[in-house]
């Protein structure tokens, strides 16, 4: 649930026995997370996803807002009979929304990443692999990509799966993912071998999406092990945008974590920020430095 809210995080290294009823518990945890962001802390952004993810289940977003505020009044009632307050807002359509178009940078890399994920959308295609240099800032804009709108995917159900949390073969049967629109296979290059048959046919019969990511430097096409996941996927890879080939992808997830700065500390106080800007950071390592004394 916590990797769907922000797909840049990693879960701590241990066995996931997946089954539907849990995935789908996930998936419903990440909405109740939406809904307490948005009626409780008033994020503007977790209301707008919340309101596109009620979609998926046949909800006009006016339906949604009623849907919503039924919620809030029941809370309400509770709190004025414990007389706790303040009480709930009501809820309306919010005024937010998610553009990669008009968010990131107008070069090629990104332009080209967009189109791809838009052919997912419009379901042109249903597999896509991305290799990337930093999986944590392909999670940042994977956050973008599955609710913008204007790509097709922010009204599908979906669930990010940790592939190195994966050792039973069993938890990836085709039906302990019905109900899912996406899988997203996060650090696919770290999927045991003993789940390789299982990942094969779930790639070849899944009727939905499937996504995945893996490391630029994990060489899995020179990998004796690894080169039989590359064989499967090979045809459905793209690269993400590279921090070391375009400044302006530096740039871009610099600027990125200043605003994420602001947000959380209502301050430009910026740690670090001429050594940052003047050298070559993964993602967490620029966040930690703009939070370091």
């Amino acid at each position: 649930a916590n990797l769907l809210l922000n797909p840049h995080l990693s879960l701590k290294p241990a066995p996931l026995n997946l089954s539907n009823r849990n995935l789908k518990r996930a998936y419903l945890y990440y909405l109740i997370f939406l809904g307490v962001n948005y009626l409780v802390y008033n994020d503007k952004k977790s209301g707008f996803i919340l309101y596109n993810r009620l979609r998926r289940f046949g909800m006009s977003l006016n339906e949604a807002v009623d849907f919503l505020n039924e919620i809030v009044y029941s809370i309400n009632k509770i709190l004025s009979d414990l007389k706790i307050r303040p009480l709930l807002r009501s809820t309306s359509l919010v005024p937010y929304s998610i553009n990669c178009k008009k968010d990131f940078p107008e070069i090629g890399s990104f332009v080209d990443f967009v189109e791809e994920f838009k052919k997912v959308g419009s379901e042109k295609k249903k597999r896509l692999v991305v290799r990337t240099q930093d999986t944590e800032f392909l999670g940042y804009l994977m956050n973008y990509i599955l609710n913008d709108i204007e790509i097709g995917l922010s009204s599908k159900t979906f669930i990010i799966i940790p592939s190195e949390n994966i050792q039973n073969p069993d938890s990836l049967l085709l039906e302990n993912l019905a109900g899912f629109d996406i899988v997203y296979f996060k650090n696919l290059d770290k999927l045991s071998p003993i789940v390789y048959r299982e990942f094969y046919k779930l790639w070849k019969g899944f009727e939905g999406i499937i996504l995945g990511d893996y490391s630029y430097y994990s060489f899995m096409d020179f990998d004796r092990q690894k080169i039989q996941l590359f064989h499967i996927i090979k045809d459905a890879k793209i690269d993400a945008p590279l921090i070391t080939r375009e400044k302006a992808v530096y740039d871009f997830m610099v600027s990125k974590l200043k605003d994420e700065y602001i947000s959380l500390f209502q301050t430009t106080d910026f740690k670090n920020i001429g050594k940052i800007e003047s050298d070559l950071y993964d993602f967490e390592s620029v966040m930690k430095m703009l939070m370091s004394e």
